[in-house]
């Protein structure tokens, strides 16, 4: 990785000039334009920082420019020769003095990942106490990104909110629109797609996660649009309520969407947290069989807590049948409110099933009794 202390003008100042009377052109100005393009690649700095989990502290490349808009392109990743994760945007306790990251966009385009010593993530905003919102991940036309996680924003204590990260025809291991280990992570997008020729293929995706939060995860949403999504989670917590996350898994009209489980809303077993209000909608796109423990369609999906006003929708897109070869359940809680309790409350939810197939379907589910 270059500095930019390195890159000095040229001492002559010899100029040019096009006898046919085209614009001079000065060896200095044509110095300066090419400062200016290699100044980008100059713009990276690394740090070790613990805002993923507070302790362990990981090397990131972090971007040190004044753009909020930048780009990480083949050449980029070249001539920087990044060996860890990447960031547009940093803040902790020794770095921007833990100020809120907003507003910052980071497009990543038609690179090979497995060219690259990238790992294990590249993020747009993370912070360690403080806010990261409205941040922007762009992914497209970038392959074998088996071991490359995508962050739209992420914060150790701090808020993430409104954060989205959009991938297109691109091969990634993980997507998480925003998360917080401790704080909150609410109202984040991720949209999965295809090019029309192309499909994405992602193993894992979170609108919205938080680990050890007692705030949940609320509003965010997942979209995969003719694309394989394997594992697909609306807002997913260890510590505390799920509520109105969306999932949409649908067709392009042209390729259809896979997946192997799909979450409106999930609290981890053995968490209490409630998971209520969560949507789960699948058009003209399948679901495989799998023998995981997350193998399914759940509108919510409690630990220890209550399973309430969940909903599933399965339907064609006119052209295709949306065929489920899992179990659907409109909610579930797997355990009890606490030990020695009563069972946890699954009430209200709901199924839908319109030109389809599916292989059972279960409006609600406690650990001891069955709705269907």
């Amino acid at each position: 990785m270059r500095s930019t202390q390195n890159l000095k003008l040229p001492c002559k100042n010899t100029r040019r000039t096009q006898k046919s009377g085209f614009t001079k052109i000065s060896v200095v100005a044509a110095t300066a334009i090419l400062l200016a393009a290699s100044n980008f690649a100059a713009d990276f700095s690394t740090i070790n920082s613990n805002i993923e989990n507070g302790t362990t502290a990981q090397k990131y490349y972090y971007f040190t420019g004044t753009q909020k808009k930048i780009k990480l392109t083949k050449n980029t990743v070249k001539q920087n020769d990044f060996s860890g994760s990447v960031a547009a945007a940093l803040s902790g306790d020794n770095l921007n003095k833990d100020k809120d990251l907003s507003g910052h966009t980071l497009n990543v385009k038609n690179v090979d990942f497995s060219k690259t010593k990238i790992k294990p993530r590249i993020l747009t905003a993370g912070a360690y106490s403080s806010n990261v919102s409205q941040n922007t991940l762009n992914l497209s036309g970038s392959a074998n990104g088996t071991n490359v996680e995508a962050r739209g924003g992420h914060s150790y204590k701090g808020a993430a909110q409104n954060n989205k990260v959009n991938i297109t025809a691109s091969k990634i291991d993980a997507v998480l629109g925003g998360s917080s280990r401790n704080g909150k992570a609410n109202s984040n997008k991720v949209v999965i797609k295809s090019n029309r020729q192309t499909a994405s293929e992602v193993r894992v995706a979170h609108g919205g996660r938080t680990w050890f939060s007692k705030n949940g995860a609320h509003n965010n949403e997942v979209t995969v649009i003719g694309s394989n999504a394997f594992w697909v989670y609306g807002g997913e917590s260890q510590g505390g309520d799920i509520t109105s996350n969306k999932v949409a898994v649908m067709s392009d009209s042209k390729i259809k969407s896979l997946s192997r489980g799909v979450f409106g809303g999930k609290s981890v077993n053995g968490t209490k947290g409630n998971v209520n209000q969560n949507e789960v909608t699948i058009i003209g796109s399948d679901v495989e069989p799998s023998f995981e423990e997350d193998s399914g369609v759940y509108g919510g999906r409690a630990g220890y807590g209550n399973a309430n006003l969940n909903k599933v929708a399965v339907m064609s897109d006119g052209k295709n049948r949306s065929i489920v070869q899992a179990n659907i359940y409109g909610g579930r809680s797997v355990g009890r409110s606490s030990f020695g309790a009563a069972p946890s409350e699954v009430n209200q939810n709901e199924v839908t099933l319109i030109g389809s197939e599916a292989a059972k379907i279960y409006g609600g589910e406690t650990g001891a009794v069955m709705q269907i």
